[in-house]
């Protein structure tokens, strides 16, 4: 019996965790609240019996976790999460897992472990210098350079691209800055524009209901002007945070995750197009803008390849 490798993407919101096989197959997945208020333990609790309905008389071969936060991967522990989980800080994850289960286990920050997924079974297979962005509820970053996994002594290497300050007189961060990348490129950024012009009066289709991205970005495909117009603003942050990213890391190609990337062919084409004309890079033109590959899949794969090994910083 080949071995199998225990995967899971812990969020705020949701945990997702996945059975993955030694050549990059999810087997199967279960996806749970993360019921963070509950308590470090509960979360920890939930962990271990996931992974035990997945991997019930499988050869374990190790389990890698994606873990929102800042992550000290030598030791699996979390260092720094705000809030979602109160009492997690100080908690060696990695630790207890390997505990319970008696298997080799990696923790890393869930945007970087996307990365990795996305590396090595998705868009950016076949690079060795790689930006992923993922755009959720905010703007999650990690990079792959010259072949490997980006890591610091500082352990934030990589992850912070949505703090990147885009307006030094802007709004106010959740991390306590002003003006970041996340505040206004974000997915919760979109709606949060959309919702403060409809609470002005303005005219649009979507007046009364709940707002969603998907809504806002069915409103645009069927050419609602409001929603147009909070669009293209909300593109012109997110195409300039790409740049940055891009004169940051100078990466072969820049690959765009989250959910608005179910409407990719209204987000790609002018993220590219700004990409083009305002990114410097030898020669022109060079770096590529993709769309992400793996959906949902991308953090438990990462996870998985984290534990497999070879593509440690």
């Amino acid at each position: 019996m080949s071995q199998v490798y225990l995967a899971y993407d812990v969020g705020g919101t949701r945990i997702k965790s996945g059975l993955v096989s030694a050549d990059g197959r999810v087997l199967r997945r279960l996806v749970v609240p993360t019921e963070g208020h509950l308590g470090v333990r509960h979360v920890l609790g939930k962990l271990v019996e996931l992974g035990r309905q997945l991997a019930g008389g499988q050869d374990l071969g190790g389990i890698g976790v994606g873990f929102t936060g800042v992550i000290d991967p030598s030791t699996g522990t979390v260092l720094q999460l705000n809030g979602k989980i109160p009492d997690v800080e100080g908690v060696s994850v990695g630790g207890y897992l390997q505990e319970a289960f008696g298997v080799p286990t990696k923790v890393d920050n869930d945007a970087r472990v996307y990365a990795l997924g996305e590396w090595v079974y998705g868009a950016g297979r076949g690079y060795s210098d790689v930006v992923c962005v993922t755009i959720g509820t905010g703007v999650g970053t990690g990079v792959i350079a010259g072949g490997r996994l980006l890591r610091s002594s500082g352990l934030l290497a990589g992850i912070l691209g949505g703090h990147f300050t885009v307006d030094v007189n802007g709004s106010l961060c959740s991390c306590g800055n002003i003006g970041c990348w996340e505040v206004y490129a974000s997915a919760t950024a979109l709606v949060n524009a959309m919702a403060d012009h409809l609470g002005r009066g303005c005219g649009s289709e979507l007046v009364g209901g709940e707002l969603s991205v998907e809504r806002v970005l069915g409103a645009v495909e069927r050419g609602d002007g409001l929603a147009c117009w909070v669009f293209e603003r909300w593109l012109r942050y997110l195409a300039s945070g790409v740049v940055t990213l891009i004169h940051a890391y100078d990466p072969q190609v820049v690959v765009i995750g989250g959910g608005v990337m179910a409407r990719g062919e209204l987000v790609l084409p002018r993220v590219r197009e700004h990409v083009r004309a305002h990114a410097w890079t030898y020669p022109k033109g060079r770096v590529e803008v993709r769309g992400a590959e793996l959906g949902d899949d991308a953090a438990l794969l990462g996870a998985a390849a984290l534990v497999m090994g070879g593509y440690d910083g």
